[in-house]
């Protein structure tokens, strides 16, 4: 039988280190919607300053058209890479609440005050967001 004490220790080390991930997942979504929608705010602003220079509205057509297609290729990558994200972080809640649930066999007295769940399936998983 392992320590109580080191088992104690790794649990706090696991839990911390799904926490680190979990913050650093929500930076990265935080920063690439950033990153997109100043894109878009700066493309919006170029196609105006564009149109008050007076150039034929053929060219603007064809600059809009080059703008847009560059815009919806940051877009998309940009809500592949917050899906990927939001997978790892159901990963790291169904770890947290693996942790919880061995923290619960440890000491079955603790559930009466545990507010999430123990158990790893989708719906648990699922109840962290909401």
């Amino acid at each position: 039988m392992v320590d109580p004490n080191i088992r104690l220790q790794n649990i706090a080390l696991e839990h911390a280190e799904l926490m680190s991930r979990r913050a650093m997942s929500w930076a990265e979504s935080t920063n690439r919607t950033t990153m997109f929608m100043t894109v878009v705010g700066a493309a919006v602003v170029g196609l105006a300053l564009l149109a008050q220079t007076g150039i034929h509205l053929d060219s603007i057509a064809l600059m809009a058209t080059l703008i847009f297609a560059v815009v919806l290729l940051i877009g998309l990558t940009t809500l592949l890479r917050i899906g990927q994200l939001d997978e790892h972080d159901m990963h790291w809640i169904q770890g947290l609440n693996r942790l919880r649930m061995l923290r619960l066999e440890l000491d079955p007295g603790l559930e009466p005050y545990l507010v999430t769940s123990t158990y790893d399936d989708f719906d648990s998983v699922l109840e962290a967001y909401t």
